[in-house]
């Protein structure tokens, strides 16, 4: 999988932990996907804009994802395809990582992890064995990085 990484705010954020965070999450699930994966590291102002929009929630989350896996027209071409973007708040993920006693780094890695499975179609609130999938990987891409 090609993973591209945008930088929104000035925090330096640990690269190499997002890419190994998506791929031991792709490899856990057992998925293989030469697909484009985009995170974008944001701050409040722009994840509380993006949460009200999409979610009707005026508040910074954490981590919204984005799948354009579903409903995407064949056009034949091979060009390489987009999986989707996942954003992380990277204020909201540093409180939450002393909240939680882990490492910025481990935090970040988690919620990458977290908005991965969402983009291939794994959903928490959907039922309770895909909450327990995605609390497994989690915990196991913590323990990684």
């Amino acid at each position: 999988m090609k993973v591209e990484i945008s930088h929104c705010v000035k925090k330096p954020v640990s690269d190499s932990a997002i890419r190994k965070a998506i791929g031991e999450t792709l490899k856990l699930l057992n998925i293989k996907s030469e697909a484009v994966l985009s995170v974008a590291l944001v701050g409040e102002k722009k994840m509380r804009s993006l949460n009200k929009v999409w979610r009707g929630k005026n508040s910074p989350t954490d981590v919204l994802s984005f799948s354009f896996l579903e409903d995407k027209p064949t056009t034949g071409k091979r060009e390489m395809e987009e999986a989707g973007e996942v954003i992380i708040c990277l204020p909201v993920a540093a409180r939450q990582a002393r909240f939680y006693g882990l490492s910025e780094k481990k935090h970040i890695a988690r919620l990458v992890a977290h908005g991965t499975m969402h983009i291939f179609g794994l959903d928490h609130e959907r039922s309770e064995k895909e909450h327990q999938i995605m609390e497994e990987v989690q915990k196991k891409i913590v323990k990684m990085i």
